[in-house]
């Protein structure tokens, strides 16, 4: 150790130091936060533990949605950057909290303003997105809940003219063809109540798909880059480089085969020293 301490000093002081001017001129990095809550609690369809693992499972979803090229896209026009969408896709991170219902949005950038933004905007462009699909979803069934209303609403129309006519017309309550018109009439109305019904159903069921994605905490402008690390850099390049200059000699070492010691000539040749000449150093 002590004949070859000078490579490992040598390894120790060029890697930590290459790592400390690396570091020092690197950008500094800031990071904003900001989290997803997927809320089911207000459905009447579900009680609160079963909305909570829909919600669970609805967050690990909605996390693989939120990574999407589209998302990105959307980002980066809304904000008017000026970044490839695959920087973009490296610099977020997005993860379901474990047995939550939360879903948490991490931002790097080397501008504290555009970290907070992006991390900002990116659910209001999905949420903005899910709305825009479920309302084409609910839309389709509402107008066609929506024109069989109007078909029930003429039905009803007529045959109320009809009961009139026959009423006008001096029909009395035990006409078989007065009951039969009241009958269907009956009929009709039942089934516009049923169309009300759902058409409110979904309606309900729109808007509380719509407002499921609640943004719970907004990020905040970062005060503090958090990396480049320089003290962390450095001291794990150091020990990088004390442990590679230490590989380094212990391979030397095991390359060496040249006889230095009585004890190399015994091991090596199997024969006995008969004698050793002296090193004297000096004008002497």
């Amino acid at each position: 150790i002590w004949k070859w301490a000078w490579l490992i000093v040598l390894g120790t002081v060029l890697a930590g130091g290459t790592a400390l001017l690396t570091s020092r001129n690197m950008l500094p990095v800031y990071q904003a936060s900001a989290t997803l809550r997927i809320n089911l609690s207000g459905s009447e369809s579900m009680d609160k533990y079963s909305a909570l693992l829909t919600s669970q499972r609805l967050a690990q979803t909605y996390a693989q949605l939120l990574e999407k090229e589209q998302i990105l896209e959307g980002v980066i026009t809304r904000l008017g950057l000026d970044m490839a969408t695959k920087d973009l896709a490296k610099a977020v991170e997005i993860q379901s909290v474990r047995d939550t219902d939360l879903i948490e949005i991490t931002v790097k950038h080397s501008d504290p303003a555009v970290a907070q933004a992006i991390a900002n905007e990116i659910p209001e462009v999905f949420i903005e997105l899910e709305q825009s699909l479920q309302g084409s979803r609910y839309g389709a069934l509402k107008a066609s809940l929506a024109a069989e209303m109007e078909e029930a609403e003429a039905e009803i129309q007529h045959l109320q003219e009809a009961i009139a006519e026959k009423q006008a017309d001096g029909a009395a309550d035990g006409d078989p063809q007065l009951a039969r018109l009241e009958n269907d009439l009956a009929q009709v109305r039942s089934s516009y109540d049923a169309l009300l019904g759902s058409y409110e159903n979904i309606r309900l069921a729109e808007v509380q798909a719509g407002n499921n994605i609640i943004l719970a905490v907004p990020a905040r402008l970062p005060v503090e880059p958090v990396g480049p690390r320089v003290l962390l850099n450095t001291a794990l390049a150091a020990i990088t480089g004390a442990m590679i200059a230490a590989g380094a000699i212990f391979l030397i070492e095991y390359l060496d085969d040249t006889i230095k010691s009585p004890e190399d000539v015994d091991e090596t040749l199997h024969l006995t020293t008969l004698g050793g000449i002296g090193r004297i150093s000096g004008e002497k």
